[in-house]
């Protein structure tokens, strides 16, 4: 009943914002007017960033489930041939599965669930974003990431393409150790690059930018005025 109530909105609806384009592709078929907002953030400040060279600084932060598919980035980084350390922010039913893979290694640190202030405050002395998921859907947590002007290591799930652009702001891996740290040193061979991009490709969802594309869709259809603070 409630699936069929939520067709007749869309159906009736003069139009229709939606996160992003899989859903999009959905409801096009109950509405012509989708549109494809996506996401929004608050961008912060530029600051550049230099690699720690060394010592670098990757960073995972999310939980620590299956579907995450944690491992083999604590594999890649525990014999990487670079000097670096992996940051692992968050907790979840893997997480002593994942201690006893990391071992005594010392470049493995486990922080635990911390605050959104505290993974803020680590993203700015990180250098890299490292994702291996198996199933995803947008995450958040990447947009943070490169609004930071940290490139990103992911695997191609869910709608994560729909923010990066692949060998320019990030790399993009088939989830194995081999192809990890294939995708660690051709950041790192190139990092201020990627990291500027990084930034650059996180200013298309700022909120004042998301927001300025949903009123200019409302005007169009409901004759809404934006004011000149608003444009401005």
């Amino acid at each position: 009943a409630f699936q069929a109530f939520l067709m007749h909105v869309i159906r009736k609806s003069t139009a229709v914002f939606v996160l992003d384009k899989e859903t999009q592709e959905d409801y096009l078929n109950y509405n012509k007017r989708v549109i494809h907002v996506g996401n929004s953030i608050v961008c912060h400040p530029y600051e550049e960033k230099k690699l720690h060279e060394e010592k670098v600084q990757f960073l995972y932060a999310g939980r620590l489930s299956k579907v995450k598919n944690v491992g083999p980035l604590i594999e890649a980084v525990k014999e990487y041939h670079r000097n670096c350390e992996l940051m692992i922010l968050g907790d979840g039913e893997e997480r002593e599965i994942l201690k006893k893979l990391a071992g005594d290694s010392e470049r493995i640190c486990f922080a635990g669930a911390v605050s959104p202030q505290r993974v803020q405050e680590i993203m700015r002395t990180s250098d890299i974003l490292v994702m291996n998921s198996t199933f995803e859907g947008i995450p958040m947590i990447i947009l943070e990431a490169i609004s930071r002007g940290l490139p990103v290591i992911t695997t191609d799930v869910g709608g994560i393409k729909e923010v990066l652009s692949y060998g320019q702001d990030s790399e993009v891996t088939d989830g194995t150790i081999s192809q990890i740290r294939k995708a660690m040193d051709l950041i790192c061979a190139n990092y201020d690059e990627y990291a500027k991009n990084a930034y650059e490709k996180s200013l298309q969802f700022d909120y004042r930018k998301v927001n300025g594309n949903i009123l200019d869709v409302l005007n169009e259809s409901l004759h809404w005025e934006r004011s000149r603070h608003d444009s401005e």
